[in-house]
């Protein structure tokens, strides 16, 4: 199990230093050899900005041999 969050408002004068990003997920495994991971991020930044300002959700499945 995992979380962060991150508060970038110390950079002045750029539009990432409005962001504030929060998530969160886990990685079970299953079996052996496979282990998954679900992760949720959420990332609140200036409107105009649209790579500060996203949610995403992200799902991996390992093998390992």
């Amino acid at each position: 199990m995992t979380a962060e969050f991150s508060d970038n408002d110390g950079v002045p004068n750029s539009p990432r230093s409005q962001q504030n990003r929060f998530g969160f997920g886990i990685e079970p495994f299953i079996g052996r050899f496979l282990q998954t991971r679900l992760f949720y991020s959420v990332a609140n930044g200036p409107k105009n900005v649209a790579e500060t300002n996203q949610n995403r959700i992200i799902l991996e499945l390992h093998a390992f041999f």
